[in-house]
């Protein structure tokens, strides 16, 4: 099942094993022995989510579809907890790549997008700007996906904490002090743009939402016109906001909105996460 746009898309692989296999005339498929592993989750758009928008080309602007992202500050009251999640999403079957799209600098932005081959023998692509190159096959990175510094394989992503104390100690790894940052914001987009497992995510959302620094908004629209949970943490003049899909606790969405005046500092709109079997058209 296709997402567009997506609630970023988990998988767990456990001690399952990805090979490579070869068939007759055609070209490498992944093969996963699946003894003893879980299973992998393809997530799924919120109720009430606006009618999905054309997905963007690479590196082509993004039009946002009505109705409009909610403008400026959003207001939160003192001691609201933000909710439970709902049901979570289906299983899907692991494909030759996982493939990321995101937007940066608000909307119409920048368009970057990675397919992230499963295996070795899979390559890894990427785009920005308009234009798709193949990763060298020598860089070390290319298979991995980067979370507050930290370049994790597939097989790390799928065992990452599914409790909450083993999450919020992983969150918490770069820092100095246990002291809240905007920065784990931004650790749960690049959690959500990764083949994370569902138990990780709820736990991840958990241990953010929970925390008395950070406060909830109500329902709130990204960009793209989704509706999700609003997360707010105010540091430094800044109002840092962040979206969550409520079935799941994938991030969708995060901007940084000056106190003063309104004005978007800073914003990341993940537009899809999920598994493909096609490569992108070069050139």
């Amino acid at each position: 099942m296709s997402r567009r746009p997506p609630h970023a898309a988990g998988a767990s692989f456990c001690t399952g094993k990805v090979v490579m296999v070869r068939r007759s005339g055609a070209a490498l498929i992944v093969a996963l022995l699946m003894a003893g592993c879980g299973s992998v989750l393809h997530r799924v758009p919120p109720a009430g989510a606006a009618a999905t928008p054309t997905a963007p080309a690479h590196g082509a602007p993004v039009k946002a579809p009505q109705p409009t992202q909610t403008p400026g500050l959003w207001t939160w009251t003192q001691g609201v907890a933000a909710p439970e999640l709902g049901a979570g999403g289906h299983i899907a079957v692991p494909k030759r790549f996982w493939h990321w799209r995101i937007t940066t600098g608000g909307v119409p932005g920048m368009v970057n997008e990675r397919w992230i081959g499963v295996a070795g023998g899979a390559p890894t692509y990427f785009a920005s700007g308009g234009t798709v190159h193949q990763a060298d096959p020598a860089d070390w990175g290319a298979h991995r996906f980067m979370i507050e510094g930290r370049a994790l394989t597939f097989s790390e992503v799928s065992q990452l904490p599914s409790d909450q104390k083993g999450i919020t100690a992983f969150l918490w790894a770069p820092y100095p002090t246990t002291q809240f940052t905007p920065r784990l914001f931004d650790q749960l987009i690049d959690v959500g743009l990764a083949p994370t497992p569902p138990a990780t995510l709820t736990a991840a959302y958990r241990a953010i939402a929970q925390r008395p620094e950070v406060h909830y908004a109500g329902y709130q629209i990204d960009a793209f016109g989704r509706r999700g949970l609003g997360l707010v943490f105010e540091f430094d003049g800044l109002q840092n906001q962040l979206l969550v899909d409520p079935q799941t606790g994938a991030a969708l969405s995060r901007r940084a909105v000056s106190l003063s005046s309104g004005a978007v500092q800073l914003a990341t709109t993940v537009y899809l996460a999920e598994w493909t079997d096609s490569p992108p058209a070069m050139g």
